[in-house]
């Protein structure tokens, strides 16, 4: 999958994240170019659940390979998603404007 995030979401995106984190330790991701990302994760109890669905307009960009021939799916750690971003405006800060993922 290869997506970017416009400045203006990226606030909303990286709390979404940080909630998921608060509700459980992994992060499950679910792509499908057409229909968006959708974040979710389940506490170890399975008592809590929270999920979001950004929809494709809310990127820049939203592809993914065209060999992909259903949505993708896949899971990480939410602390570990969350420093896989990457400013590609040049500048060294903390504060990431794109996040590009491969599978």
């Amino acid at each position: 999958m290869d997506i970017t995030i416009p400045p203006h979401n990226l606030k909303r995106f990286t709390a979404a994240i940080t909630c998921l984190g608060k509700i459980g330790k992994d992060l499950y991701l679910s792509f499908d170019p057409l229909d968006g990302l959708v974040l979710s994760s389940l506490n170890e109890a399975k008592s809590a659940f929270g999920k979001f669905h950004f929809d494709s307009t809310f990127f820049d960009r939203c592809s993914a390979p065209a060999v992909v021939v259903s949505a993708s799916r896949s899971s990480a750690s939410a602390s570990s998603f969350l420093g896989r971003g990457r400013n590609t405006n040049g500048g060294g800060s903390n504060n990431n404007n794109n996040h590009n993922s491969e599978e």
